[in-house]
């Protein structure tokens, strides 16, 4: 669910701004700059799960992406700098947040012989979410005209996302 929301919403972006207004040198400077975060984000939430907890720091992770798709969903009515702000910075700081402490509660969690077959599975399943995000948020343009489908099944898939953080304990490595 992680990569068919981010999938969803990434790929579009550039198109999207545009479609709300924006130039494309500012749309593209929007997607450099949100690629720009993405090492940012990965190294800062590592630091911050050293410091909290991978958890509790996958939750504020998995809350930055949703509240960066809630705010280039707010640029369809009302195009302003600052909600353009806080998708760059919320959703680009996030977009490889994950990756790092989902391997390492993947181990704790599921740690043992068969761990490299559970995580191979894993792994492929977080491909197919982009591959079917991707596609998906391409196919909602064409069928809809707009993005806003494509927003909130990205956040309904975070969501989804988020839930064993929020559900289940055992999701956290010690």
């Amino acid at each position: 669910f992680t990569t068919l929301g981010m999938f969803i919403v990434v790929l579009q972006t550039p198109a999207y701004l545009i479609s709300v207004g924006y130039s494309p040198q500012a749309a593209a400077n929007a997607f450099g700059l949100m690629g720009l975060l993405l090492p940012v984000g990965m190294i800062t939430f590592g630091w911050l799960g050293d410091q909290i907890g991978l958890r509790k720091t996958v939750l504020i992770s998995y809350s930055g992406t949703f509240l960066g798709i809630v705010a280039a969903s707010s640029l369809q009515n009302i195009p302003t700098t600052i909600a353009l702000i806080l998708f760059i910075f919320l959703f680009g700081s996030t977009l490889g947040s994950r990756g790092p402490a989902m391997s390492t509660i993947a181990a704790f969690v599921f740690g043992g012989p068969n761990f490299g077959r559970i995580f191979g599975f894993i792994t492929v399943g977080m491909g197919m979410g982009g591959a079917i995000g991707a596609w998906l948020g391409g196919f909602l343009v064409d069928l809809t005209g707009q993005y806003l489908a494509g927003h909130l099944i990205a956040m309904g898939a975070i969501l989804c996302s988020s839930a064993p953080f929020i559900f289940i304990r055992e999701m956290s490595a010690k």
